[in-house]
């Protein structure tokens, strides 16, 4: 897809690197930095993740896994999305699937309601999110602009 970079997944089963965790530091979750440096231009909009990734194979990232995340994308100042269609509304046995890493709980907000919604992230890259969510300062600036639209009207 234009205009998107992806992470290897964080399955500790079949790791990517060949590594074993927790012996691997998180190396699925650091690659980020890598990607960030070499595969983008530097002017990240935004990163969307699931909190369990239900299409790749019900995976389940190691608890301290989004912590890591939720590091780098801070000191790059770049926004995160919680895509929880699947785990959200206590599908996980919590409200949300995301708060099952740690995460602080008050840095989240909706994104328009429970209607789907369409991000068109610098690209028009199509295709519908779902029940989203989002953390930091950033996302009130974002919510504002033009890049978020609802599919449903």
């Amino acid at each position: 897809m234009t205009g998107c970079s992806f992470l290897p997944a964080p399955y500790c089963y079949r790791c990517f690197f060949e590594l074993e965790y927790p012996k691997c530091s998180l190396r699925c979750a650091r690659a980020l930095e890598d990607i960030l440096l070499y595969d983008t231009y530097g002017d990240v909009a935004c990163f969307i993740a699931e909190p369990i990734l239900g299409e790749g194979g019900i995976i389940a990232p190691p608890d301290d896994y989004f912590l890591e995340i939720d590091k780098i994308l801070k000191k790059h100042g770049i926004l995160l999305l919680i895509d929880e269609v699947q785990t959200g509304f206590c599908r996980t046995g919590k409200m949300f699937g995301i708060e099952h890493y740690g995460l602080s709980q008050i840095s989240w907000q909706w994104l328009r309601g429970l209607r789907t919604v369409s991000i068109e992230c610098l690209h028009r890259t199509g295709g519908s999110g779902g029940l989203l969510q989002a953390r930091g300062p950033s996302f009130d600036i974002w919510r504002k602009s033009s890049f978020l639209r609802s599919s449903t009207g």
